[in-house]
């Protein structure tokens, strides 16, 4: 979790990971073409909090559950 908001985006983008900003200042979320997430995955995250600083813990599990969740489906689209 010791990552810069850019560094975490190009990681998810790495996987896959379609990410568009949704406005508010910093407010981004995130989709997959492989993936149909439910409401309750709220793929999002925020680089507003501490500009320039590194990414709130939350957001890297709230996608290390996601990627854990989906990680068949991952591992097929990334092959």
């Amino acid at each position: 979790a010791n990552t810069s908001c850019k560094d975490f985006t190009d990681l998810l983008e790495e996987f896959g990971f379609a990410i568009r900003d949704c406005g508010s200042h910093g407010h981004k979320v995130a989709s997959h073409p492989a993936i149909q997430m439910k409401i309750e995955d709220s793929a999002n995250y925020n680089c507003g909090h501490n500009p320039g600083k590194n990414i709130k813990i939350g957001y890297v599990k709230k996608f290390v559950r996601i990627t854990n969740a989906y990680e068949n489906i991952l591992r097929a689209y990334l092959k």
